[in-house]
């Protein structure tokens, strides 16, 4: 017995000894692994930075060699403004000098100069023929004929160029007015109207940014043809329409017969008391109302004014409301 006690110790001893022997050898592998995992980390975070470092570098030459062109190309062109502004300014220069030369030969051939020309030559020609030197005098005449043959066609092209200013001016005030008419008082189809100079403007820019065949065109300028015999047509039938008598109001109208009171003026709130401060636009139609008394009905006239206030920037039309009491029926009523 106490000999397998001893062999078990025995065999117990060996088993630490090797446990220990393993032991060691596994920790001095652990560190050995250890210094080389550190060793090679070190040595690819050495290798990233130099890369790092290589990519930047060139990064940072590429960027320096970019700005430098960048440099060079605005130098070139501050150079060229520079020369296009100096051109321009000997251009700039050479134009008002060739204007004020144009001007200056307009104003010798003006007709009033044409005419001081006139009368001095007229009165050299008055003093060679008093001096009686006829020759001279016979020459100065004919100079004084031809000049005031000039002066007269410079003042004639003058009066027609003023005449023609003042028709264009005038001719767009009548359009502003009838346009300013159309967007007041007309619908809305009918506040846009185009002239036939206009819509043949508009037709031709058509024309122009659209590639037509030669049919497309013919049948285009068919239907522009029939388009402008339709608005012929159309402005005719409405002058022919407008020359027929009104229609009524679609009501029986009130007996003449039935006594009338006198007429009253409905103003808009705030216009009496201060008419100078308003326009009156237009008087409005006479509305008749029959309006209940006590032992019978009379027709009471009203009229409601169009108004509007001088200082108002809106030009905004004023106008009492309708007559709201009782009544028993009108022509006026909705």
């Amino acid at each position: 017995m106490a000999e397998k006690y001893a062999n078990a110790v025995g065999q117990l001893s060996d088993a630490n000894d090797r446990a220990a022997h393993a032991e060691h050898d596994l920790q001095v592998e652990r560190i050995t692994r250890q210094d080389l995992i550190d060793e090679e980390v070190a040595r690819r975070v050495a290798e990233a930075e130099e890369r790092i470092r290589k990519e930047l570098e060139a990064q940072l030459a590429d960027k320096t060699k970019e700005l430098e062109e960048c440099n060079k190309a605005l130098d070139k062109r501050e150079s060229d403004v520079d020369k296009k502004a100096e051109t321009i300014a000997q251009n700039v220069s050479e134009q008002v000098r060739q204007q004020m030369s144009a001007a200056k030969t307009r104003f010798e051939k003006t007709a009033l100069n044409r005419l001081a020309d006139m009368f001095d030559m007229f009165m050299q020609a008055f003093i060679a023929l008093g001096d009686k030197d006829s020759s001279k005098g016979q020459e100065l005449l004919q100079k004084y004929q031809l000049a005031a043959k000039e002066a007269h066609e410079s003042l004639t092209d003058e009066i027609k160029d003023k005449l023609a200013k003042v028709e264009a001016k005038s001719k767009s005030k009548n359009e502003q007015i009838a346009s300013l008419v159309r967007m007041i008082f007309t619908q809305k189809r009918e506040r846009v109207v185009f002239s036939k100079e206009e819509r043949d403007t508009i037709y031709d820019k058509v024309m122009a940014s659209v590639e037509f065949t030669d049919e497309e065109k013919k049948r285009y300028r068919e239907c522009r043809e029939f388009c402008e015999e339709y608005r012929k047509r159309k402005a005719i039938k409405k002058l022919l329409n407008s020359q027929k008598e009104q229609k009524g109001h679609g009501r029986n109208p009130i007996p003449e017969d039935m006594p009338r009171l006198e007429e009253k003026v409905l103003w808009p709130e705030g216009y009496i008391g201060h008419e100078d401060e308003y326009v009156i636009v237009y008087q409005d139609k006479v509305q008749e109302f029959i309006v209940p008394a006590k032992v019978r009905y009379f027709v009471q006239p009203y009229r409601r004014p169009v108004v509007r206030r001088k200082d108002d920037p809106m030009q905004k039309l004023l106008q009492s409301p309708c007559y709201e009491d009782v009544f028993w029926k009108s022509y006026a009523s909705a």
